[in-house]
């Protein structure tokens, strides 16, 4: 059963490394533009009451209303979800790594054409693939190091490769501040879902206070996939919500 995902602050927060090649590449591309969209957000921060005896399901943590100007936005196949603002410019397109494996993907920022080579720009990059098997640490903080080698070449290391876990994925995360000189912060998260049918990544520069503030902390209590989820389609206990 999954379970519900706690909140995370922002000091906290495969198979080889032939399998990232070209994950964190740019594409030439002119990016489709697609809009978030709004509803309610489950209350993901909260855990759910132990049921008394005669329960034999815990309850559902009520909807809590959509903060105003964010909204859930998705991936062109409909597998990625994760709130953020509804300014945000989304490219939802997937691409496909050197070895043959297909990712989802979300890249979304306020301007996306000038997102990965200007440190004023905030944004998120969010990746999935399907996995079916549990990664070793050591494969999986190789491939966090290497995401994160552009936050580290110019911004300064307050974590490096520590224990991610938000109740719902686990695995590993870094973290940069000053980057450029300035006051914008960079995470990096890799990590996997407790039944290990696939993996994530996140990478994403915070700018202003509001991208500190509410637009992490709602980004990293919602983004979620169901990649190799589809399988257990029938079992009630896998059903997708989206941001559960």
């Amino acid at each position: 059963m999954r379970r519900p995902r706690f909140a995370l602050i922002a000091t906290t927060a495969i198979a080889s490394a032939a399998l990232l090649a070209g994950c964190a590449s740019t594409t030439t591309e002119e990016p489709e533009v697609t809009a978030a969209v709004g509803g309610d957000i489950p209350d993901l921060r909260a855990e759910a009451p132990v049921p008394a005896p005669e329960q034999t399901t815990a309850p559902t943590p009520e909807p809590q209303p959509m903060p105003e100007g964010y909204g859930y936005a998705f991936d062109d196949g409909g597998v990625l979800s994760v709130v953020l603002p509804q300014d945000w410019a989304v490219d939802g397109r997937p691409f496909t790594t050197s070895d043959g494996r297909e990712w989802a993907s979300i890249t979304a920022a306020p301007d996306l054409a000038n997102y990965a080579t200007d440190w004023n720009v905030a944004g998120l990059e969010f990746g999935g693939t399907p996995m079916g098997q549990q990664l070793g640490d050591d494969v999986t903080t190789a491939f966090l190091n290497d995401l994160a080698a552009p936050l580290a070449a110019s911004c300064q290391v307050a974590k490096q490769a520590e224990p991610y876990n938000d109740g719902l994925y686990a695995g590993f995360f870094s973290t940069f501040g000053n980057c450029n000189g300035g006051d914008t912060f960079g995470i990096v998260v890799v990590a996997q879902d407790p039944e290990f049918s696939h993996f994530v990544y996140l990478r994403g520069k915070f700018v202003s206070e509001q991208d500190k503030g509410d637009t992490f902390n709602l980004i990293f209590t919602t983004f979620q996939s169901t990649q190799g989820l589809e399988q257990a389609s029938d079992d009630e206990d896998r059903a997708f919500v989206p941001g559960r």
